[in-house]
């Protein structure tokens, strides 16, 4: 999926977005200090302005939305990414290590060694034991798939505090470069998790729609991600539809893995005040022999990189900026908010 292109960093870049160094210095995570919310408690604000039906749709949506959120391999784990060079990068907790891992793991753990090909293999440190998928890794080393292909082998690391591991990590693969993506299931930024807020749900913000197909029978949006690398997203179409009496369109992303669903990134004039600096969102695609479709934009959330510097989201294409506020879905969260 990832081509290369020579994009800024900062093209389209939306406000209040961290976005963290490619080289050897990691952006530090987040911490937030607060107090675990649990899956059954969402915040919002309440408003007699959705029927009793849209209400259901869109709490049960909330409810499973937190539970992805909060999950223990979920985006909160998330607490490091650092980009391989060819050779041998070290891996531990030392600050002198290529790729640092939190200060529960071995301070030199043993080494990620990058070949030409992309290929990364794990060599451990003597007495240092690693499980890859299930499987202690041997003296030896072992081979690690990427992201690139299908799903990345986890790598548990063991902790030296005493106890079970809570850290992982797996290599990922971003348009031309590999990185090392770590979980930490006592990541601040999960233990600390206080649960998300929302605009009032609105019948308002379920809008009719009309898919169309583009006209060359789809095109790639040259979109970048996060740190400013190349992350080009398949548009079959668009859709169009009306606010306030005025037409508007928002391309749509064909995602793997979502065969009834169309993927949209978009922007409107809340991003960066009450929401996170860009939103995302599904929308049904249409029934066999219709092009209707229904905007639900109740349903609209904050991408990863709002709640975490290591994630590489990808940043909406400059033609699904909306002119207008959208009051709906998911509100700023914790320390983002300004």
């Amino acid at each position: 999926m990832f081509r290369v292109f020579r994009l800024s960093r900062h093209l389209h870049s939306p406000p209040a977005i961290v976005t963290p160094n490619i080289g050897a210095t990691r952006a530090r995570p987040l911490s937030l200090q607060r107090t675990k919310m649990s899956v059954t408690e969402v915040k919002s604000e309440s408003a007699p302005t959705a029927s009793p039906d849209r209400l259901a749709i869109v709490n049960a949506w909330k409810q499973a939305r937190l539970a992805r959120l909060n999950h223990d391999d979920g985006w909160l784990t998330l607490c490091g990414l650092d980009f391989l060079q060819v050779g041998d990068n070290t891996v531990g907790s030392d600050d002198k290590c290529n790729v640092r891992l939190p200060a529960s793991c071995p301070a030199n753990a043993g080494k990620l060694i990058l070949s030409a090909d992309e290929s990364v293999r794990l060599v451990p440190e003597s007495g240092v034991s690693f499980v890859a998928g299930g499987t202690t890794v041997p003296p030896s080393g072992t081979d690690l798939k990427t992201d690139a292909k299908g799903p990345a082998t986890v790598v548990q690391v063991p902790n030296t505090l005493g106890g079970a591991s809570h850290v992982s990590f797996f290599i990922i693969k971003r348009d031309t470069k590999i990185g090392v993506r770590m979980k930490d299931k006592k990541n601040p930024v999960y233990t600390g998790f206080t649960g998300l807020e929302y605009f009032p749900v609105s019948d308002e913000w379920v809008i009719p729609a009309v898919y169309k197909p583009h006209p060359t029978g789809g095109k790639v949006l040259p979109t970048v991600n996060m740190y400013g690398l190349s992350d080009p997203q398949q548009s079959p179409g668009f859709l169009e539809f009306q606010v306030g009496g005025k037409t508007y369109t928002l391309d749509v992303v064909d995602e793997d893995g979502e065969p009834d669903r169309f993927f949209i990134l978009f922007k409107d004039q809340t991003c960066g005040k009450e929401s996170y600096g860009m939103r995302y969102m599904y929308t049904a695609r249409p029934a066999p022999g219709t092009n209707t479709v229904t905007i639900d934009f109740n349903q609209a959330y904050s991408p990863p990189c709002c709640f975490t510097p290591y994630a590489t989201c990808a940043i909406p294409p400059k033609q699904n900026h909306l002119p207008f506020r959208v009051t709906a879905g998911e509100k700023m969260y914790g320390a983002h908010r300004h």
